[in-house]
């Protein structure tokens, strides 16, 4: 009787099981096909209602996860993935330029300053965008960043006091005294026992015989002696690699030396020293003002790779933090195309992304990609698969959990009896 009462259990789980997956192999998932959509094969152009064309770019991808896309069939491996690719020749640009910072132009690295300019007869750029005074004589060498206001204010004050001592005049070198000295700002006197002459930037000096004189009339404007005013202007100015300059000049060697607060270059052949403000070029520096244009080297991104070209530049508007100039370059885009994805045409059209496949066993072909209109129609759609997915699912619940049940009854019903 116990067999018995097992063999009927047996059988009902049996054919439960059987029923669902008979079910399961019959069934056909639903795939979503967007009413009115036209299907573009990988490759494919087509344009917009204004005339803008366009490129459809799809393929099957291998995926590490596991999961098919939506439009059916479930495991891992290979997954639809695609672009849309559209050229424009002439779109109206813009780029920023904060004040302060460098900027790769011109071939080259330039410091960029709005509303002053670094003053080269005072100063140069460095290779890390600091102002950096070319000393003079008694002079301390002092660097700093644009403050970005129209003062021509940088941090870094310059200031030297310099007193010239009797015995008469003499070239500067290192580790002597000076007889002739240059001032930018400060006091400068004469001493006792000799002449002494002295110029100044500011102020002015008078020379004395046995008496002391001469001081710079007027506050010393420190902050401003590095820059020039450029009021509305975007200034770009060239950075000196100084240590690159040495290094390349095999006459001189490749470190400066300081004395007596001024910077000097020294020469391999006889030892003799010249002011770095001699041995370096004088830097390029150019000015735009607003409203004015200019060329400027651009980056353009392409479909494939970047490319450098050259744009007419105009300034639309100068601040003591930034400036914006505008110009008109090609343009290249592209948008990755995600199933149930939403994609912008350039004339503001949306599109919904629908990738069409076919399924042979496990293996998945892409068909090509829709670009629907009407995105509630896809989600109708999907939700559709959604509940056929589930519904599939619980029939594989049904059949694991029929076997089970199966086996255990079975095992049952040849435990022995006990009495």
């Amino acid at each position: 009787m116990q067999r018995r009462a097992a063999a009927v259990l047996f059988v009902f789980f049996l054919v439960m099981g059987a029923s669902a997956y008979s079910v399961i192999s019959l069934a056909e998932a639903p795939t979503i096909q967007l009413e009115g959509a036209q299907t573009y094969q990988n490759g494919t152009n087509f344009s917009d209602s204004n005339g803008q064309e366009y490129r459809v770019l799809a393929q099957m991808e291998e995926s590490s996860g596991g999961g098919g896309g939506h439009g059916g069939g479930g495991g891992g491996g290979a997954t639809p993935a695609g672009t849309l690719q559209w050229y424009v020749p002439e779109t109206t640009q813009n780029q920023s330029f904060d004040n302060g910072t460098t900027a790769e132009v011109f071939n080259g690295s330039w410091l960029v300053t709005t509303g002053v300019a670094p003053n080269l007869d005072r100063a140069y750029v460095s290779s890390d965008g600091n102002v950096t005074a070319l000393s003079a004589a008694g002079e301390q060498s002092s660097g700093g960043n644009a403050s970005g206001n129209a003062s021509g204010n940088a941090s870094g004050d310059v200031a030297s006091n310099s007193t010239n001592a009797s015995g008469g005049s003499g070239q500067v070198t290192p580790g002597e005294g000076n007889a002739t000295s240059a001032a930018s700002n400060g006091t400068t006197s004469a001493a006792s026992g000799g002449n002494a002459t002295t110029t100044a930037e500011s102020g002015s000096a008078s020379n004395a015989s046995g008496s002391s004189g001469g001081s710079e009339s007027g506050a010393a404007q420190a902050n401003g002696s590095l820059y020039t005013q450029a009021q509305d202007t975007l200034v770009f100015t060239n950075t000196t690699d100084v240590t690159a300059v040495l290094e390349s000049d095999p006459a001189v060697y490749n470190s400066t030396i300081t004395s007596e607060g001024q910077t000097f270059v020294r020469y391999r052949s006889n030892g003799t020293f010249v002011p770095i403000a001699d041995y370096l070029p004088k830097p390029e520096q150019t000015r735009v003002q607003q409203g004015d244009s200019f060329e400027l080297q651009i980056e353009l991104e392409t479909f494939s790779d970047a490319k450098m070209m050259n744009v007419s530049a105009t300034v639309v508007n100068v601040t003591n933090t930034t400036a914006v100039v505008e110009y008109t370059a090609p343009q290249y885009n592209t948008v990755e195309l995600e199933q149930g994805g939403n994609v912008t045409l350039a004339n503001g059209e949306q599109r919904v992304v629908n990738f069409v496949t076919s399924h042979q066993g496990n293996n998945t072909t892409l068909e090509g990609v829709q670009l629907g209109s009407n995105y509630s129609d896809y989600v109708v759609q999907e939700e559709t698969q959604t509940s056929f997915g589930e519904r599939m699912t619980g029939l594989w619940n049904i059949i694991i959990i029929c076997s089970v049940a199966g086996m255990l009854v079975i095992g049952l019903a040849f435990l022995p009896v006990r009495g």
